[in-house]
């Protein structure tokens, strides 16, 4: 996949649909400023931002979705009561970007919302087609069973 650079792109507001509590909504993703340049810069570095991109990281997409949502109010971070591993309740913090993570289900929700993360950076056609070929071969490779 070629590489992603920050200067050859044209930002735009996207359009995404989550899935907060079970429940469908449709969010606004505002378009990449050079504050969030330098916020993605700063967190991930150039090289890193790159990879998370060419690899689709969605637990990092998920962190800079998380930065580009208008409205945060159905992701406020929390704490929650769980099970450990060995069945003992305990209390464990959740953050925005867990949150997000959690209303993102199935491969194709995963595409349509790398798609959005894609269009407020302003990534071109061409590069949003190779994310989606990248993201389904990742998908087969998971699903794929052994004869």
């Amino acid at each position: 996949m070629a590489d992603i650079r920050l200067e050859d792109m044209i930002p735009e507001e996207a359009q995404v649909v989550l899935y907060p509590n079970g429940v469908e909504k449709l969010y606004t993703l505002k378009k990449v400023t050079l504050e969030d340049e330098a916020w993605m810069a700063r967190v991930f570095g150039q090289e890193k931002l790159q990879k998370i991109f060419a690899d689709v990281d969605m637990q990092n997409i998920a962190k800079i979705i998380f930065r580009q949502l208008t409205d945060k109010s159905d992701f406020l971070p929390r704490e929650e009561k769980t099970y450990s591993d060995e069945g003992d309740e305990i209390v464990v913090r959740v953050t925005g970007p867990e949150l997000l993570m959690r209303s993102i289900v199935g491969k194709k929700h995963q595409l349509e919302v790398l798609q959005a993360m894609l269009k407020i950076i302003g990534a071109s056609q061409p590069v949003l087609d190779e994310s989606e070929k990248k993201l389904v071969e990742s998908a087969k490779k998971k699903t794929a069973r052994p004869k």
